[in-house]
């Protein structure tokens, strides 16, 4: 029992200790849908239709952030950075639950899917942390302890993050399966009900107490044959669809199945050669075994976290990626999650052997290098400081100011440095002008204009 609060303490201590390094190392720009989200949250909508709850998270954190003059975008890199730690804390625990817990940071920490824990601005990074928490209760719940209450609250929490959770419904179906326990289909079926309530609203919308707005992304599955008459980008047998899918996997993490298959590779050779699978003896044995936390069946462990990849895969072969897939990669990042847990529970047979341990190392430092310097380049570390601007405008004009398609006040205490594009409009004569703006970080840029610029420009629009 104190072995194990020492290691709940640690695992809290490097997720919070991460936390720093995930702000310092934030995304400076938008991704994805990141812009649309932001303009989402800055004008105050608390549900989208098919990520309801991160919505909700995020406008919850504007509201405490814009005391700060936060905007939308820093409010969304701080709960990525936040939803970055709670994914690291829960895989460490899931981990901890497979035996293995020396080589989960590492891995976690090299392949290309952390990325979405620095900042990222999308809604995937919550979807990757309750994904985390749910295969740690799924964990603990196959080692015997615990009923599949929590890991059935936590998969309807993840399908209320982001509907694409559903696609590990099968997975989620397969744990009473494999604990054998007859009498715990009846908390694992009350677990579910929020997922009806969540099919009640999406589905009569009529009755609803909650208003979801926008993001609807409707049956958005890629063509079987034919794009005639689509907005598609390839059908289902084309080598473009192929070459998506190969450059999602590699964005969200090179490292899991080529560890997968090393594993597999390296555990029939020593059957082979032993008739049993020799393993590292600071982790374990490949079978189940008892410790002072009980437990620990690798081969449950493997089949649940093996069906909830094929779910996965199953989105990443059916799902069309509207915005491009170098846009869009993060839509298939959840994968990232089991293949990864996968990969840790063959890691006691690969480091048992010199030529695959040495594989791994070079294995991870190759994704290493490849993930931070994709951070790196987005964090933009030496021309992401902030300014303010202040419009001062002559006359007695009530203009909507706009600012890079964001509408502001007069007064924006915090721009990014850089180039913006500055819209005023006047929403009873209908007109507008256009001006470009330099912001220094650190300093107030003032807009002058008086009525005769105005008017001038109005003639020419």
């Amino acid at each position: 029992m104190r072995t194990r609060l020492r290691s709940n303490w640690v695992s809290y201590l490097i997720a919070v200790g991460l936390l720093p390094v995930f702000w310092y190392f934030r995304a400076f720009y938008a991704e994805g849908d990141g812009d649309q989200i932001a303009r989402f949250i800055e004008a105050g909508i608390w549900f989208i239709k098919t990520e309801v709850l991160s919505q909700a998270i995020l406008q919850f954190a504007y509201k405490i952030c814009s005391l700060w003059n936060w905007d939308g975008m820093l409010t969304l890199n701080l709960v990525s950075c936040i939803a970055g730690v709670v994914m690291v804390f829960f895989l460490i625990r899931a981990g901890e639950e497979m035996g293995e817990n020396r080589y989960t940071l590492p891995v976690t920490l090299s392949s290309g899917f952390i990325v979405l824990a620095c900042g990222h601005t999308e809604y995937y990074p919550q979807l990757l942390a309750g994904m985390a928490a749910w295969n740690w209760a799924s964990m603990r719940y196959l080692r015997g302890r615990g009923s599949p209450l929590l890991p059935s609250l936590l998969f309807s929490l993840c399908v209320w993050f982001h509907q694409e959770a559903i696609f590990a419904f099968p997975a989620h179906c397969f744990l009473p399966a494999l604990r054998k326990e007859k009498d715990h289909w009846i908390p694992w079926t009350f677990g579910l009900l929020p997922l009806v309530l969540l099919a009640i609203i999406r589905l009569v919308p009529q009755i609803s107490p909650l208003r979801l707005e926008g993001m609807s992304h409707g049956w958005n599955v890629v063509p079987l044959w034919s794009t005639e008459g689509t907005e598609k980008l390839y059908s289902m047998f084309e080598w473009a669809h192929v070459r998506d899918i190969l450059y999602a996997w590699g964005r969200r993490s090179i490292v899991a199945w080529p560890m997968i298959v090393m594993g597999i590779v390296a555990r029939t050779v020593l059957k082979g050669r032993n008739g049993l699978e020799t393993l590292s003896p600071k982790i374990g044995e490949d079978t189940e075994r008892v410790e002072s936390t009980g437990p620990i069946p690798l081969p449950k462990f493997r089949w649940f976290l093996a069906v909830q990849c094929a779910g996965f895969w199953v989105l990443c072969i059916l799902w069309h990626p509207n915005l491009g897939i170098v846009a869009d990669w993060d839509l298939f990042a959840v994968e990232a999650i089991p293949s990864t847990l996968l990969a840790l529970t063959f890691i006691p047979v690969i480091v048992s052997k010199r030529v695959t341990y040495y594989c791994l190392i070079i294995l991870l430092s190759f994704s290493a290098l490849d993930t931070w310097t994709r951070i790196h380049d987005r964090a933009r570390l030496r021309t992401r400081d902030r300014g303010s601007v202040v419009i001062d405008v002559g006359g007695s004009e009530d203009l909507l100011i706009v600012l890079d398609g964001h509408q502001k006040g007069k007064v924006i205490p915090s721009v990014p440095e850089g180039r913006h594009y500055l819209k005023m409009i006047d929403p009873i004569e209908r007109w507008s002008v256009n001006y470009v703006l330099v912001v220094s970080g650190g300093r107030e840029t003032r807009v002058v204009v008086q009525s005769a610029d105005l008017w001038q420009k109005k003639r020419m629009n």
